[in-house]
């Protein structure tokens, strides 16, 4: 509710704390995204800018919090935040660039082909096994065999195939998770939460420390290329 309000380009988008998918996507599970409204536009041009991004650096789309390629002592997978610098208040995100096959997936209502040809991308870099997408690739750390550009992490968390797999039953049963959710009348009671209005003023916060990046002018412009 009290998201900065920013301007990235030409884009107006609500910046959040460290630029994931998951923050700008995982609410669309549950609740209705209502066309024109705030909430819409700004998951809307997230999508934009992370595939924009991911053109940038030259690896696919979708990031967000996941485990990474850093071990602790008794092997196992460290987890935190990873996004995108234009939209995280957070600084440092350029620096680790950790794309998790589940961000992808969250993204298959709003942008269906560019979805579809990121998930067959990310097969091909063989994150694709047995038991479905491995938790993420991690592009910033040195890769084991020569020739590769980054370490895949060899892991399934619960959470990330759950949301994926709820974002697939939205998809191919006409949002049947929403409407479950929206069937509850306590949850009535605050829809109109969900049509607040675009602003027409101009950004108050306009921060211009953030890494740059080149975007398209919609995500329907994105899923035809």
């Amino acid at each position: 509710m009290s998201r900065p309000y920013s301007a990235i380009g030409r884009r107006r988008v609500l910046l959040s704390w460290t630029g994931t998918m998951f923050e700008y996507l995982m609410p669309l599970i549950f609740q209705r995204s209502q066309e024109n409204s705030l909430l819409d536009k700004a998951a809307r041009e997230a999508v934009a800018i992370h595939i924009a991004y991911g053109r940038q650096r030259r690896v696919p789309w979708g990031i967000s919090e996941s485990a990474f390629g850093d071990l602790d002592l008794d092997k196992i997978y460290q987890y935190k935040a990873f996004g995108v610098p234009e939209l995280g208040l957070k600084r440092g995100l350029e620096e680790e660039v950790v794309v998790a096959p589940y961000a992808t997936l969250l993204a298959l209502n709003l942008a269906p082909r560019e979805t579809v040809k990121n998930l067959k991308r990310l097969a091909g870099l063989g994150l694709l096994n047995d038991y479905g997408y491995y938790e993420a690739m991690d592009f910033s750390r040195q890769p084991t065999r020569e020739g590769e550009r980054g370490i895949i992490v060899q892991a399934y968390l619960a959470h990330h195939q759950g949301m994926g797999f709820l974002s697939l039953t939205n998809f191919l049963q006409g949002n049947a998770i929403q409407r479950h959710f929206h069937a509850d009348a306590r949850v009535r009671a605050f829809e109109p939460l969900l049509h607040e209005r675009i602003p027409i003023l101009s950004p108050l916060h306009h921060i211009s420390t953030r890494e740059r990046v080149s975007l398209p002018e919609s995500v329907s412009e994105v899923a035809h290329r």
